[in-house]
């Protein structure tokens, strides 16, 4: 139920803000970079936990490699976040960063492998 709530938040958050991208534009015909975001959601005795899991794919460059990095824990560390070391703990602290870097989130599904759940985020920025 939670992560039929969560879900539904961000869609309405990328309608809201205008983030669905339909038709073409001048920043269609530039190169593009992608990551996808996973979040598992576990409950806990201290409530509902998030698991993170970023993905930067292996074949081609991305401008985050060696930047963000999946922590202990189900955290993703931020390396050289102004000067030092940052762990995002949290789906909404993660949006928050990787949007102030101009990515933008262009698709997100729940998803069902095997027993578990997930929310993939998909995010994408003109290079």
């Amino acid at each position: 139920m939670y992560r039929k709530i969560a879900l539904l938040i961000c869609m309405a958050a990328c309608l809201a803000g205008g983030m669905v991208h339909a038709g073409t534009s001048a920043d269609s015909t530039r190169a593009k970079e992608y990551l996808i975001l996973k979040v598992e959601y576990r409950i806990k005795s201290q409530g509902m936990v998030d698991r993170l899991e970023v993905n930067l794919g292996d074949q081609f460059p991305n401008s985050l490699s060696g930047i963000l990095e999946n922590g202990e824990e189900g955290t993703i560390q931020v390396n050289n976040y102004q000067g030092k070391k940052l762990v995002l703990r949290n789906e909404v602290d993660f949006l928050s960063y990787i949007q102030s870097l101009g990515w933008r989130m262009i698709s997100v599904a729940p998803v069902r492998a095997m027993d578990r759940d997930y929310t993939r985020y998909l995010f994408e920025k003109s290079k």
